[in-house]
């Protein structure tokens, strides 16, 4: 079944560093009407969250494989995490509230 709405959670071993949030950023920014990308906490704890609605919708194992592509150099575990933290986005309540809770939270981009 293929959706226009999902959430993300990226958290690598070691914490995302600021390559890793550019090169999701900028997929996001091409294959998304509306999206809402930010990080939380500081150094090997920091992690990313994004709210994305889709230009084109697409199944699930699709945007998986996608972005497991775009993350080639992850160990097999990050791998793991990384696709438990692709969900499909039923309502707003991600965006609004999950999101909005302030333990060190940055916006990287919103549209």
């Amino acid at each position: 079944m293929k959706f226009s709405t999902y959430a993300l959670t990226f958290r690598p071993k070691d914490g995302i560093d600021d390559e890793q949030v550019q090169k999701l950023e900028t997929w996001i920014r091409k294959r998304c009407i509306y999206y809402h990308i930010v990080t939380e906490k500081t150094g090997s704890e920091r992690h990313l969250y994004a709210g994305l609605v889709l230009r084109i919708p697409i199944t699930r194992s699709n945007v998986s494989t996608l972005l497991t592509r775009l993350f080639k150099d992850l160990s097999t575990t990050e791998k793991k995490v990384w696709l438990n933290g692709i969900k499909v986005m039923y309502n707003e309540d991600f965006i609004d509230n999950y999101l909005a809770k302030d333990d060190d939270t940055v916006v990287i981009a919103s549209c």
